[in-house]
């Protein structure tokens, strides 16, 4: 890390987790770990993925499943705040100018309903758990087919 991030690591206020992968070709990719600071209130996000090559942002806001044996996660109004704050940002997006900007989908915002490991697995792995683009998040919420059992009003996804 820079030597300029210095005094905010000393600061019990500040956090700066930014990690930087590189690989032999040096395309190269930057993390920011923004969760529970004043980055994620502003922009609903947990993590900022920047990818270099193509200069292009994709913000992921991580929810936890409690188990392996629950698939479902019940959507509050916390939620609901952090995916209009995504939206916000996804409206940013531009469209690609030339191929090597080209991505899977419009949308930058991701949700991702996620495991979290135990103390046995190694922290270098992937939590396990499935993306969701937060236009089809969106989509879901909008659908009966999220709603809870017994006729309740309540969404999961």
């Amino acid at each position: 890390m820079s030597p300029f991030f210095d005094d905010w690591r000393r600061r019990s206020d500040m956090r700066c987790d930014i990690h930087v992968l590189e690989d032999s070709t040096g395309r190269r990719i930057e993390i920011v770990n923004v969760n529970a600071t004043p980055v994620e209130n502003r922009l609903g996000t947990d993590m900022i993925y920047y990818h270099h090559p193509t200069h292009s942002f994709v913000l992921v806001q991580y929810k936890r499943l409690d188990s392996r044996r629950n698939k479902e996660y019940r959507v509050d109004e916390r939620l609901r705040r952090q995916m209009d704050r995504l939206e916000k940002v996804s409206q940013l997006s531009r469209e690609p100018m030339s191929p090597h900007e080209w991505r899977l989908a419009q949308d930058a915002c991701f949700l991702k309903f996620a495991y979290w490991r135990d103390s046995a697995t190694s922290s270098s792995d992937l939590a396990h758990g499935m993306y969701l683009p937060l236009f089809y998040a969106r989509l879901l919420l909008g659908d009966d087919c999220t709603r809870g059992g017994a006729g309740r009003a309540d969404h999961q996804l």
